[in-house]
């Protein structure tokens, strides 16, 4: 077994107690297995939807040539991983009465930073790519998403990342260890002045700081630029670079191309206030504050395990998502879109709008797609045409 320097709750007055000998209270053996298996079936119930999900995905033609479909897949694969590993060090733990050896630590913190780090920066990632359909939308501009190579080598790039901040701890020169913290799990830990500033000043920021602050900015500019407006004519007046006709702003086209950007930038920004809501109050009360009640601080971890089922189930609320999702779970055969013969023009469309749906329009005919959903009918238009 494990050995661990352990203060009991009880016996220590709280005033005497140090915010690093906090970090190694541990509840009773009992209320660890109850701690335990309860978060080990969560973690399964949570890995088992996930990875359903990226299945489903992953064998729709149609859900899957979409790059941000993609993406969608690159934010559930750390959560599978955090989840599925959860499961199994939960389970052990349970059965072994605690952890079963230091390298059985190493690796529940190793896990625990990739699938956090990893989700905050493909977050970072997916609001920058926002960012640019949506500036793209409001001046009528063309976008063409990135093939799926480049969002695969993306979210390679994120996960390498991630994992070697994960390998911090295994580094004797960093002041940056896993300890078996609050009796629960084994996560980098504080132990010593030194080792705080690195925690606070170096690991937070290449874990979530970092990618925190570019979704934030990339906020702040949708805001300032009036991007999510409902107020399309607002949108292009906040962009000075913007030279769009009076008459194309009346179109179909450009109404219809604003309102489905707008529709896909709300429904990724649900997944990361879910990311942020959901492990806030986890860090706050394991890390940030020096809470001694130990069925508190699982309260807030478990609360944190339940993300990833929460966003894969937020996930469905895009259609074709969850058209795949019902076509696997009902073991039926998936179908490209249909080829739609392409629209005749109006005779008394006017120049500018002509202009327009020459530029950004037939996009839709170019890639031969039926009418779809909200959703999925503006994911359609990033894809690359066809050379």
């Amino acid at each position: 077994m494990l050995e661990q320097t352990l203060l009991p709750e009880r016996g220590y007055p709280s005033t005497n107690l140090s915010k690093y000998d906090v970090f190694r209270l541990a509840p009773s053996d009992s209320e660890l297995q109850l701690m335990w298996r309860f978060l080990s079936g969560v973690s399964f119930v949570a890995a088992s939807c996930t990875g359903f999900l990226m299945i489903a995905i992953l064998s729709s033609p149609k859900a899957r040539r979409t790059p941000f479909n993609l993406y969608i897949v690159g934010l559930m694969v750390p959560d599978f991983v955090f989840m599925f590993c959860c499961g199994i060090t939960c389970a052990l733990n349970s059965s072994q009465h605690g952890y079963v050896s230091s390298a059985m630590c190493d690796w529940q913190s190793a896990y625990l930073v990739f699938g956090v780090g990893a989700s905050c920066w493909m977050n970072g990632l997916v609001s920058l790519e926002l960012y640019g359909l949506m500036r793209t939308a409001a001046t009528m501009q063309p976008y063409f998403g990135k093939s799926a190579r480049a969002v695969s080598l993306q979210c390679l790039a994120v996960y390498a990342w991630a994992g070697f901040v994960a390998s911090w701890t295994l580094w004797d020169v960093l002041p940056h260890q896993a300890f078996y913290t609050r009796g629960l799990l084994c996560a980098p830990t504080e132990y010593s002045v030194v080792s705080t500033y690195f925690f606070w000043f170096a690991f937070i920021p290449a874990v979530a700081g970092i990618p925190a602050t570019i979704a934030f900015y990339v906020a702040f500019q949708c805001w300032r630029q009036s991007l999510l407006s409902r107020n399309f004519r607002t949108s292009i007046a906040m962009m000075s670079t913007a030279s769009v006709p009076s008459a194309a702003l009346d179109s179909e086209v450009y109404r219809h191309r604003v309102h489905q950007t707008r529709s896909l930038a709300l429904y990724f920004t649900r997944i990361f206030l879910c990311l942020l809501l959901m492990w806030a109050p986890a860090i706050f009360l394991v890390w940030v504050l020096s809470v001694h009640s130990h069925w508190l601080v699982w309260l807030g971890a478990t609360w944190g395990h339940l993300q990833g089922l929460v966003s894969a189930m937020m996930s469905l609320s895009k259609e074709d998502v969850k058209e795949a999702a019902l076509h696997l779970l009902r073991c039926q055969p998936t179908r490209s879109s249909a080829v739609m013969p392409k629209p005749v023009k109006r005779a008394h469309e006017d120049s500018s709008e002509r202009e327009v749906t020459s530029s950004l329009g037939d996009m839709d005919e170019d890639l031969n797609v039926a009418p779809m959903p909200l959703c999925a009918s503006a994911l359609a238009l990033e894809s690359p045409p066809p050379s």
